[in-house]
């Protein structure tokens, strides 16, 4: 019964038009990424690589964002009115194509500046909604429930359905990185070995459980819009942001200063895990996914026992 469940909702995505556009929306985005950061000049750019690095391991707190923002203050402070660099050699090349900040970077590290970058949960967001929203706009949980009513069978079958598209989804990232990497950068080359291979499953296990939260959004409303809203606000990091004003208050009201409420969510989890987590950090990214897997389950599980077929 799963499996035939699972055959048929991986044959409806196969039929929305939205499971082909995203990929290629995720391309070009990280195909501009690429050009920006490694086929811009550098020389243009008014920024040092290392001030690059700084703003690209920052997570979405507040304090991170602040960080961030201080940084790109202090590089554009040496920038003058012609756009020049200050204090730099008036004869470096200035054309607007050439080696970039990242030129020489590796495969791997382009893969984990695309991850973070988050653009690829905000556009899973939209799929997610509109696989779930077709459901209810069109009542097909009758027609499938029918002969059998096995709710939560045909809740497993989507959610390795989107387990399944997500993992697409990230193999589409990782290719497209390598042809960014190829055409924008030096060379193709892993330097990571086993922390690139850790990487790729923790960061697919974080995307994943964003999926199913976006997953649980549009069963519970019903709502298509409201499941790819709910996604893009998590997307953006905003909730985090709003977590982090509660830590702040936490820590200069309460006194708490080991609380930090922020670092326990997804899109903060997956902004700041690298390829050299620490096992501590790695764990605590495990058992986030663990508690979000445990509830999605369980909060569909009880609505398929208080709610009717459609």
């Amino acid at each position: 019964m799963l499996m035939n469940f699972t055959k048929s909702e991986l044959f409806r995505v196969s039929r929305m038009k939205s499971a082909y556009v995203l990929p290629i929306i995720m391309i070009i985005t990280v195909m501009f990424t690429s050009l920006m950061y490694m086929g811009v000049n550098k020389n243009v750019i008014g920024i040092e690589e290392e001030d690059l690095d700084n703003v690209s391991s920052s997570g979405l707190t507040v304090d991170d964002m602040s960080d961030s923002v201080e940084l790109g203050f202090n590089a554009g402070s040496g920038i003058s009115e012609d756009g020049t660099v200050e204090g730099e050699d008036e004869e470096e090349d200035k054309s607007f194509f050439g080696e970039g900040l990242w030129y020489n970077r590796s495969t791997d590290f382009m893969f984990y500046a695309n991850v973070k970058g988050l653009d690829a949960l905000l556009l899973l967001s939209i799929f997610v909604g509109l696989f779930c929203g077709a459901i209810h706009n069109t009542g097909m949980d009758k027609n499938n429930l029918l002969a059998s009513g096995h709710k939560n069978t045909l809740y497993a079958a989507r959610a390795i359905t989107i387990g399944l598209y997500t993992l697409f989804f990230h193999f589409v990232t990782f290719a497209a990185t390598i042809l960014g990497v190829a055409i924008f950068g030096k060379s193709v080359r892993f330097v990571e070995g086993i922390g690139f291979v850790k990487y790729f499953v923790l960061s697919f296990i974080l995307t994943y459980a964003f999926s199913m939260v976006i997953m649980l959004v549009g069963t519970f409303l019903k709502s298509q819009a409201a499941a790819i809203t709910v996604g893009i606000i998590l997307a953006a990091g905003v909730l985090t942001v709003l977590i982090s004003f509660i830590d702040l208050f936490i820590k200069k009201v309460l006194k708490l200063e080991k609380i930090n409420l922020a670092n326990v969510t997804l899109t903060q989890r997956l902004s700041l895990l690298n390829y050299n987590s620490s096992t501590a950090s790695i764990i605590r990214t495990l058992l986030v996914c663990a508690v979000v897997f445990t509830v999605v389950t369980l909060v569909h599980v009880f609505i398929n026992r208080k709610r009717d077929l459609c």
